[in-house]
């Protein structure tokens, strides 16, 4: 694994790796108001709730999350406050997602490039958690250690502090699809 940081964006570039047992990634970086959160990976969850990314604290109602419900339908969102997508292609399916936030905003979900409608919608803003943002997991109630893993292979992730807007997706997209053979 290869980790750069800077004061702007914090990048985490993964190889491909096999593994006997799944460890979600921490990134020691936690979300502030407005952020997108990108990856590309393979999801192959075992058990539902299998969470593709959180920095939450459940408990007292901070952060916000991405978990799948199935293999067909993704929650976003903060605790107790999440809109739900319904996604065309099984989570398993290679594929860059980009989840975009602006204060006082919604979060604009994109699956390679494409920005998903909502099925349904509760998203409510919260303050952001303290805790810092796990890769394939997200924090126990009380925003300490991890559960509800979501198991694949997390090609590439990305973090940075500001929202990309709809032809920013698609230009990150873009420059990844060939990289990692997307559709």
């Amino acid at each position: 694994m290869y980790i750069s940081t800077s004061s702007v964006e914090s990048r985490y570039i993964l190889e491909r790796f096999k593994y006997t047992e799944f460890t979600p990634i921490a990134t020691d970086t936690s979300l502030g108001t407005t952020w997108t959160v990108e990856l590309v990976a393979e999801l192959t969850p075992t058990t539902f709730w299998a969470t593709v990314w959180g920095n939450e604290i459940w408990n007292s109602s901070l952060g916000h999350l991405a978990y799948l419900t199935s293999s067909n339908y993704l929650n976003v969102g903060t605790p107790n406050g999440m809109d739900e997508y319904s996604l065309a292609d099984n989570a398993s399916v290679k594929s860059h997602w980009a989840f975009t936030h602006t204060d006082g905003g919604g979060i604009d979900v994109y699956r390679n490039g494409v920005l998903l409608t909502k099925a349904a919608t509760g998203y409510v803003q919260r303050s952001p958690a303290s805790n810092t943002l796990l890769f394939g997991s997200r924090h126990l109630n009380d925003g300490t250690g991890t559960t509800d893993p979501c198991p694949g292979v997390y090609y590439w992730t990305n973090i940075s502090n500001t929202a990309l807007d709809a032809a920013g997706v698609l230009s990150s997209y873009n420059s990844l699809k060939t990289t990692y053979g997307l559709p």
